[in-house]
């Protein structure tokens, strides 16, 4: 009987099915821990800080302050890097989730920029999520 993919596998798949390895070629070492050092806007970091302490109540990881701060972190570095789409509602839940099944922020950060910019339709995750609603 087929499984899938055994879960000590999945992670070091989802990176290169995804695309995600590949982005992350194109930079150079450390560019994620400079986004999340840039931070975003002010204005994208407050819709941030009420959207992360909504996200999956009750979810352990989440409910930690190491876990809010990285769902944090990962969220911020995505609107510094893709200022087109930045930040919008329904990108914390995607973070999350990332955050929980991948083995670092960074690796979640570079599914998400994949799956954004890449996997689902253009405009997919844009402020009036026009596509997320249609979808």
């Amino acid at each position: 009987m087929l499984a899938g993919i055994p879960a000590a596998y999945r992670a070091s798949v989802w990176l290169e099915l995804s695309g995600a390895n590949a982005k992350r070629a194109l930079h150079p070492d450390g560019y994620y821990d400079l986004l999340v050092r840039c931070g975003p806007p002010e204005d994208v970091r407050y819709a941030i800080g009420k959207d992360v302490k909504r996200t999956f109540p009750g979810q352990k990881f989440l409910s930690s302050k190491a876990g809010l701060d990285a769902l944090s972190c990962l969220l911020g570095a995505v609107a510094v890097h893709n200022k087109e789409v930045g930040y919008c509602q329904s990108l914390n839940f995607v973070g999350a989730v990332l955050l929980v099944l991948l083995p670092t922020e960074e690796d979640a950060f570079w599914v998400m920029d994949a799956m954004v910019n890449e996997i689902l339709p253009e405009n997919y995750f844009a402020t009036p999520m026009l596509g997320l609603r249609a979808d």
